[in-house]
């Protein structure tokens, strides 16, 4: 929407000087281009609609300058990024924003970053799934977002290879994990493709699934979901390998201590169905934890809502003194669920054991959904593979060639630089369709 000037004239807030100076903040990002920068702002403007109140010309040059600053201080910025970022700045410090594009610049400067850490996550979240290195996915991501860009964005609709638009909806609105990320054509396609596309990545013959549940006790209410509020009562791992068949299992009961059994029993018996009794003879967490930690050692770890599981094991682990990263390759079922299955009314595990046929019939106990748990992901992974195909537009699209090391974009830079792009030219085994 276009604004009047005093002089007759308009200004699309677009072309606002401190839009532009946002716009060319945001380039210090690297990881995103023009189209995934607009769409975050374009996040930034909806949200900050309801704010009225416009800076005093103290109050903008005050947060110009402090950008200014940290532009000029961040080390991780090449010095062409840094130039064009503060000369952008410098040239919208004069003109004060009205109250909206004021809100939406300050929101953007904590937005980019969000929606950075969201990508992250679910490039993650795609190393996990294929078995490769999170630096691999994060490549092929932007390679093919590129092609996109450049190959697929002009042509008519059902000539491009765009995901299902059912996955479309569920990663843009029911994935409580993406919904930071950029929502431009481009990313999906690319986001999409690193999941589904079964020849994407080499084959991961070694790797194992460590496939967990936790059963808990603590205060009702939400005050019980925090791990420094409870105790674990139960422990599910089921192991599987890279084909889906199951090759070991670890399942105990754990005492949860006088103090919490006292005080809250074990928790909800009438969803777990486990009575104080039944854990007044089980080994404590202490005897435990190191058995459960051997067992996720160099496996990626499958759970339903993994964040609950992954909480409370780096919590409890680490206070028995054990390590856990909450950062180790992890699968969500429920996540994917949401993105690759959005028309489920639900989808909590007894949902989608339903659409694949997989029988729930001992809910809430650990090794149960330990095993059901994977035996969906297993489906899920083979409807996942199946989709990428159901369009012959996806099933045809030529894969873009490697990154090459002197290419000047920001995969050369990836955060802690643990990217080599000598891993993604040697992985790219997967001719070009004809």
């Amino acid at each position: 929407m276009c604004r009047s000037r005093a002089d007759g004239g308009q200004r699309c807030a677009a072309h606002h000087p401190a839009t532009r100076a946002a716009l060319s903040m945001q380039k210090a990002l690297h990881r995103f281009d023009d189209a995934q920068i607009r769409s975050v702002w374009a996040k930034s403007r909806d949200r900050a609609r309801a704010r009225v109140t416009a800076p005093t010309e103290q109050q903008w040059h005050e947060f110009v300058d402090t950008q200014i600053q940290q532009i000029t201080t961040d080390h991780m910025l090449d010095q062409r990024t840094s130039d064009r970022v503060v000369h952008a700045l410098t040239a919208a410090r004069p003109e004060i924003p009205d109250a909206t594009l004021y809100a939406a610049i300050t929101e953007l400067s904590e937005r980019g970053p969000k929606a950075r850490a969201a990508l992250d996550r679910q490039v993650a979240s795609a190393a996990a799934l294929r078995g490769v290195p999170a630096a691999q996915v994060a490549a092929r991501v932007d390679a093919y977002r590129r092609q996109y860009l450049t190959d697929f964005k002009a042509l008519p609709d059902g000539q491009r290879p765009d995901p299902p638009a059912e996955w479309v909806a569920g990663y843009s609105v029911k994935d409580k994990m993406a919904v930071s990320s950029p929502q431009d054509p481009a990313t999906h396609y690319a986001m999409f493709r690193c999941q589904a596309e079964p020849a994407a990545f080499p084959a991961a013959p070694g790797q194992r699934f460590a496939s967990i549940d936790l059963e808990t006790a603590g205060p009702e209410g939400r005050i019980g979901m925090e791990p420094q509020n409870g105790a674990i009562i139960e422990v599910g791992i089921v192991e599987y390998d890279a084909h889906g068949n199951p090759v070991g299992r670890y399942a105990t009961l754990v005492h949860p201590g006088e103090q919490v059994l006292s005080a809250h029993g074990t928790g909800a018996v009438n969803v777990h169905h486990i009575s104080p009794a039944d854990v007044a003879d089980a080994p404590g967490w202490e005897q435990v934890a190191g058995d459960v930690s051997d067992r996720l050692a160099g496996r990626v770890l499958l759970a339903q809502n993994a964040r609950y599981e992954g909480t409370w094991l780096q919590h409890h682990l680490t206070a028995a003194g054990h390590h856990f990263d909450r950062h180790r390759p992890t699968v969500d079922t429920m996540t994917l669920a949401r993105q690759h299955l959005s028309s489920l009314p639900t989808h909590r595990l007894s949902a989608i054991c339903e659409r694949f046929g997989v029988a729930y019939t001992d809910g809430h106990r650990a090794e149960h959904d330990a095993r059901v748990t994977a035996q969906v992901f297993f489906r899920l992974r083979d409807h996942i593979f199946a989709s990428w195909g159901a369009d012959p537009a996806r099933a045809g699209a030529p894969h873009p060639r490697p990154v090459t090391p002197g290419r000047p974009r920001g995969l050369q830079r990836r955060r802690g630089g643990d990217f080599d792009p000598a891993t993604v030219v040697d992985d790219w085994t997967v001719p070009a369709a004809a």
